[in-house]
């Protein structure tokens, strides 16, 4: 089939990469951990407004000043900061398997 849509002019787009289409390595593990997460059952919540609600709790400066609103805000240390987080809550999850 895509050999006859090239033969026809179909060009690939160049540049695209896979990953839910964050181009962020960072982002994209944050969301592969969060669906583990869920998956274990670490967490009430599965929705994206919930690990938005995390990541703010994780990324947050002190105490009563707004962390980043979304793992596409954080930079790589901050990335790793939340990556940890739930790493941590997955380990506690598989413990409690």
């Amino acid at each position: 089939v895509l050999a006859e849509f090239k033969r026809l002019g179909w060009v690939a787009k160049a540049g695209r990469s896979g990953g839910g289409g964050y181009d962020k390595p960072h982002v994209r593990k944050i969301y592969a951990l969060w669906q583990d997460a869920c998956r274990l059952g670490a967490f009430g919540d599965t929705s994206k407004s919930a690990l938005r609600a995390f990541v703010e709790r994780q990324t947050r400066p002190a105490p009563g000043l707004p962390g980043k609103s979304a793992p596409e805000f954080c930079s790589p240390a901050e990335a790793n900061s939340v990556s940890e987080g739930l790493k941590a809550m997955i380990r506690r999850a598989e413990a409690r398997r």
